[in-house]
């Protein structure tokens, strides 16, 4: 009985491996996927972003109506929010990416003084010390702006790049004084400067792109001529000079 059973299965396997075989034969092979095309970084785009300031505000004092000549000086140091759209186009060379881009920001930097420093040889009676009197002087900057060059490597799905040029502001100044002779002026001059920065932008999908940024930037130096803050206010007749630094880091979204 036992070796009835043993040639019964000895013959199913005969039958069944040419059978298996004639069929392997028969399906088609299966050809790998083609490769995923590399990513491109060369086109238009456009996008958001958001992020962090910090600015230094230098005021001297180049003129005086007074004899002899007392002047003071001041640095303000503030931070604020920035952010807004950008748009540029990029050309790649292989694993070299350079194009232009421009930004428009609102901001909230809003610095305020009222401690004028007395400088030291030009009459003052207490030099490195404040003006005593109750007076301020503020600065703001509403937007700011800047049009650049880019270049950069690409480094996997990520860009390393280095970015600079041309940037505006719209900075806003008022000096006032306050109790006997109290008085005020505003200015608003719209600043150019230079910006230089670098950053690293990464490729989420076929669309959409995220960067981090880091840009410093420099402004012209504006003045404001004080004339018309009553005759006698603390600052009338002097000529504030002032100049504007400013550092931030971005994040941003492009499409």
């Amino acid at each position: 009985m036992l070796r009835a059973l043993l040639s019964v299965v000895g013959l199913s396997a005969l039958l069944i491996g040419p059978l298996s075989t004639a069929n392997a034969a028969d399906m088609p092979l299966r050809t790998p996927p083609p490769p995923a095309p590399a990513p491109t970084w060369s086109g238009f785009y456009l996008g958001v972003q958001a992020g962090g300031a910090w600015t230094r505000d230098r005021l001297v004092e180049p003129i005086s109506p007074l004899t002899p000549p007392a002047t003071g000086n001041a640095t303000t140091y503030d931070s604020g929010i920035v952010g807004g759209g950008h748009i540029g186009y990029n050309w790649q060379m292989e694993k070299v990416v350079f194009g232009a881009e421009g930004d428009f920001e609102a901001t909230s930097i809003n610095s305020f003084n009222n401690c004028l420093v007395q400088d030291a040889g030009v009459g003052n009676a207490a030099p490195g010390t404040c003006f005593a009197g109750g007076y301020s002087f503020s600065e703001r900057i509403p937007w700011q702006a800047s049009i650049r060059g880019r270049l950069g490597w690409i480094w996997g799905n990520a860009l390393l790049y280095a970015t600079g040029g041309v940037a505006f502001a719209d900075v806003k100044t008022s000096y006032a004084t306050f109790g006997a002779g109290s008085g005020a002026q505003s200015f608003d001059q719209t600043r150019t400067g230079g910006t230089v920065g670098g950053g690293i932008e990464y490729i989420l999908d076929s669309h959409w792109h995220a960067r981090v940024e880091y840009r410093y930037t420099s402004f012209d130096t504006l003045r404001n001529p004080i004339t018309s803050a009553g005759t006698t206010n603390f600052w009338n007749g002097f000529t504030e000079a002032r100049t504007l630094d400013e550092h931030s880091f971005r994040m941003g979204l492009s499409y």
